[in-house]
C-alpha cells in the first residue's frame, strides 16, 4: 500500500485535484524510466493492435515506461508490446486487485506483476462498476509524462484519457487512420482539432521524452502455419485476439496471419466482442 507521502507515490498524481488517497501496487513500479501511457479502444483493428505493439516494443527498448489500463485491445497490446522488449510495464486498473478484470488476461496479469506492476485505488473487496472505470483513466493520464491515443471512436474511455492529459498539460499524440474507420473517429478529431500531435511510430514520441530509439526490433514471431487450428482454438463463442493468444499459447503477432486468412476465406468475422466463427 503506497500514501501521497510515501517515496515512491507516482510524481504525477500529485497533480491531480482528486488524487486518490492511497494506492495498492502489486509488483514494483519502475521510477527510472520516462512514463508513456499508451491507450485506445477495446474493438480495435489488426492493424492497430500490430502498430500498438511496435510502438511499445520500441519505448520498452528505448528505456520508457508504457502505462496502459489491462483491458482488451489497445491496453493489451501495449503491454505486450513492452513485455516483449523485455521491459516492464504498469497495468492501473479500474478493479480493485483481487477481482482483477478481465478474467482472460489472467497470464497477462501475471507477466506484467512479475515485471512491471499492478496498481488500484480501489481497496480489496470494493465492488466493480462503470464508474470505477472511468475515473481510473485520470491516474493513467496523471501518471504519464507523454499520453498516446491509438485509436479509439468518438465516445470511449481513452478520450476521458486523453481530456484528463490536456487538463494536466501533458503532451497529447493520436495515430493517423482511414476517416472512413469509424472506431478511429476520436483520434481523428484529437488531431484535426489540433489537440494532439501526430504519432506515425514510436520516433514521434522518444523526442518528447528525451530518448533515443534502440536498434530495430527483432523480426516477429513466426506466424502459424496451420490456420484451421486457429479455427478450432476459436471454437464457438467469440473471443477478444489477445484471448485467443493466452488459449493457444502464442504471441498475438503470431496469429494476426492466421487471423486475417480466415478472414478472407469468410470463416470468421470480427465483431465487436472480438474474432467469431462465420
Amino acid at each position: 500500500m503506497l500514501a501521497p507521502t510515501d517515496a515512491a507515490w507516482p510524481l504525477g498524481l500529485s497533480d491531480l485535484k482528486d488524487p486518490p488517497r492511497s494506492l495498492e501496487v502489486d509488483g514494483c513500479w519502475p521510477r527510472d524510466r520516462p512514463p508513456v501511457a499508451v491507450v485506445g479502444t477495446r474493438r480495435a483493428s489488426p492493424e492497430a493492435l500490430e502498430l500498438t505493439r511496435e510502438i511499445a516494443h520500441a519505448l520498452g527498448r528505448a528505456g520508457a515506461l508504457v502505462i496502459s489500463g489491462g483491458a482488451y485491445g489497445i491496453d493489451a497490446a501495449a503491454h505486450e508490446g513492452a513485455l516483449e522488449a523485455g521491459a516492464p510495464t504498469v497495468a492501473i486498473l479500474g478493479t480493485p486487485l483481487d477481482r482483477l478484470y478481465p478474467a482472460d488476461h489472467a497470464p497477462l496479469f501475471r507477466r506484467i506483476r512479475e515485471h512491471g506492476a499492478l496498481v488500484s485505488e480501489l481497496p480489496r473487496g470494493s465492488r466493480v462498476a462503470r464508474r470505477f472505470f472511468l475515473a481510473r483513466n485520470r491516474l493513467i493520464a496523471a501518471a504519464a509524462t507523454v499520453v498516446l491515443v491509438v485509436q479509439a471512436p468518438g465516445r470511449s474511455g481513452a478520450l476521458g484519457t486523453a481530456a484528463a492529459a490536456q487538463a494536466l498539460g501533458r503532451p497529447l499524440f493520436a495515430c493517423p487512420w482511414s476517416p472512413l474507420d469509424e472506431v478511429a473517429e476520436g483520434g481523428l478529431t484529437l488531431l484535426a482539432e489540433g489537440r494532439a500531435r501526430l504519432c506515425r511510430n514510436a520516433g514521434d514520441l522518444v523526442g518528447a521524452l528525451g530518448l533515443r530509439l534502440a536498434p530495430a526490433r527483432p523480426a516477429s514471431a513466426a506466424p502459424v502455419e496451420d490456420p484451421l487450428g486457429v479455427l478450432r482454438a476459436l471454437g464457438r463463442s467469440a473471443l477478444h485476439v489477445d484471448a485467443l493468444a493466452a488459449r493457444i499459447g502464442l504471441p498475438v503477432a503470431a496469429l494476426l496471419p492466421a487471423l486475417f486468412e480466415l478472414e478472407l476465406a469468410g470463416a470468421v468475422v470480427s465483431s465487436p466482442g472480438g474474432y467469431r466463427r462465420r
